[in-house]
């Protein structure tokens, strides 16, 4: 049986979980020439000694060290694990301070030794035994720094662990936020899956050392378990409550309490039929977890785990080894296909919701239509097409969630619309048939609506038949905005066509807006200036053609 997916993506957890084992710890990166690397190390040819730096005297290498820079300080680059050597000159009266500890260092080292070398000797016994002394300190001051960089690295891994737990947690609360919201469309069976696996969560949690937390409510108080909206009011109070104390993580979980409604297929409702806020339904438990605890496996059988992550992946009957940051990983895992599963139950619903209500609806409108009233129909056909239209699309989606079963439902309400709407155009366009209409129901192109008003247009001396033609083609809804924005027709004409196509008439010419003023006055000018012009043109030719004198 495969292993579950767990954060992080590890081999060796996941394996791990299944076979009851801790993971084998990964083998450390060895440097070159190591025991974990068998290459022999490059061989160099011994140098032969400097005869000229053998025969440098005592005293010139004393005070070489004793005026010399400071011991050094040694730093490990965290990001390169290299590590450095930084020297800084000695402060003021630091010579005298070890010419004194060569003095005390000599007088010890000297004993045993050639008493005949007077001071000078005692000074130079003690210079090689500071210098021996400066080697030790700088050996260790390597070793101290090398464990000071071990231990900021294993610090740092730490803090780095701590903050990845958090992050978890605190995406798995995000999950379970986006499940409430849409609590509310959730049917029962959903509820009753999810009320599991936080219940073995939770008990899970217990196990592995979690405590109830302390929260006060508005109230004054103090309990680890309340409804949602509580939480909500507790938190905009103290918004600190989404915190555990010092080492501690805080784990939210919630449970519904679907007693005394019911799921109607679209939302829930109480007894008498109104609907309810299913967050005053939804319960949260507030569970701290001791940060130490995180990583410590738990002796867990594989039915618990199997619920928390809502798919049947381990022995349900054997027991496994599995820690908090594991369960929290899979409870992550099953908050996020809950979500993921309710949207597509949500879209069937939707889908098939909306497919059985404008079958409904375009079956209403025909018992609807009247002689007075065609040209309002028509604007409300057009709106029940564009939800044939808009369906249809959903379910041709390729990226579509709705399985054959919810697509071939959704088609034969969307079929049972199509012939309603194809009725209604029948019924508001009698010069209309069934042969002018294709499979989805849309009239076929250049297909003639409104034939009188084709008549009225073409009865119009100097007007395009073809124009004419186009316009009939326009529901009366169209029409209607082609009038408003023709500002050359007459207003006794407009109100002929607005007849023939079963509009209501304007009763007062309306004021000209300043668009069609300056239009009507343009429209003059040039009349009166082609006007003058013509008259001068004539007087010309007049001139032009008369008899000479």
């Amino acid at each position: 049986m495969d292993a579950p997916n767990l954060a992080p993506p590890n081999p060796a957890i996941a394996a791990a979980v299944q076979s009851n084992q801790q993971p084998a710890p990964t083998p450390p990166n060895l440097p070159a020439g190591s025991m974990g690397d068998q290459t022999p190390p490059a061989f160099s040819a011994p140098q032969a000694p400097d005869v000229t730096k053998a025969h440098v005297s005592v005293a010139q290498r004393l005070l070489g060290g004793l005026f010399g820079n400071s011991a050094p300080t040694y730093t490990i680059d965290p990001k390169t694990g290299v590590q450095t050597a930084t020297s800084q000159p000695q402060k003021p009266g630091a010579f005298f301070r070890n010419i004194l500890a060569a003095s005390i260092l000599g007088g010890t080292s000297a004993a045993g030794t050639n008493p005949e070398g007077g001071f000078w000797g005692g000074v130079g016994t003690g210079g090689r035994a500071v210098q021996a002394n400066a080697k030790q300190q700088d050996l260790l001051r390597q070793q101290q720094a090398q464990k000071q960089f071990e231990n900021q690295q294993s610090a740092d891994k730490a803090n780095q662990e701590k903050i990845y737990s958090q992050a978890q947690v605190a995406l798995m609360h995000s999950q379970m936020v986006r499940n409430d919201n849409e609590s509310d469309l959730q049917d029962k069976e959903y509820h009753d899956r999810k009320n599991a696996a936080s219940m073995a969560y939770t008990k899970y949690l217990e196990d592995a050392g979690g405590q109830g937390a302390k929260i006060k409510l508005p109230d004054g108080t103090v309990t680890s378990s309340m409804t949602a909206s509580e939480l909500g009011q507790a938190y905009m109070k103290d918004p600190s409550i989404r915190v555990a104390p010092s080492g501690f993580v805080r784990h939210f979980v919630d449970t519904t309490d679907a007693t005394d409604v019911t799921y109607n297929g679209v939302q829930w409702v109480n007894p008498d039929g109104t609907p309810v806020n299913m967050s005053d339904k939804t319960n949260i438990q507030a569970i701290d977890i001791p940060e130490n605890a995180i990583k410590k496996a738990v002796p867990t059988l594989g039915s618990v785990y199997n619920k928390v992550a809502g798919v049947d992946e381990l022995d349900p009957s054997k027991v496994y080894q599995i820690s908090p940051e594991q369960m929290t990983a899979a409870r992550t895992n099953n908050l996020d296909s809950q979500i993921k599963q309710s949207q597509i139950d949500l879209d069937k619903k939707r889908v098939a919701v909306e497919a059985s209500r404008v079958a409904l609806d375009t079956r209403t409108l025909n018992n609807q239509i009247t002689q007075q009233n065609k040209a309002e129909m028509s604007g409300v056909a057009s709106f029940y097409k564009e939800r044939i239209d808009n369906l249809q699309k959903q379910i041709d989606d390729p990226n579509s969630t709705l399985d054959e079963n919810a697509k071939k439902a959704a088609r034969a309400s969307i079929d049972t619309a199509t012939e309603e709407y194809k009725k209604a155009m029948l019924a508001i366009y009698p010069n209309l048939t069934p042969k002018d209409f294709d499979p989805a129901g849309n009239t076929k192109p250049g297909t003639v609506l409104l034939p009188e008003v084709v008549s009225v247009l073409k009865s119009i001396p100097g007007y395009d038949p073809r124009v004419a033609d186009q316009m009939g083609t326009l529901t009366p809804d169209q029409l209607q905005e082609q009038l408003k924005n023709a500002p050359s027709l007459s207003f006794e004409l407009k109100n002929k066509i607005r007849a023939a196509a079963g509009l209501p008439l304007e009763t007062a010419q309306p004021a000209p807006t300043a668009g069609q003023l300056g239009s009507q006055i343009g429209n003059a000018v040039v009349k009166k200036a082609a006007s003058a012009g013509n008259a001068l043109g004539d007087a010309a030719q007049s001139l032009a053609t008369g008899p000479i004198t």
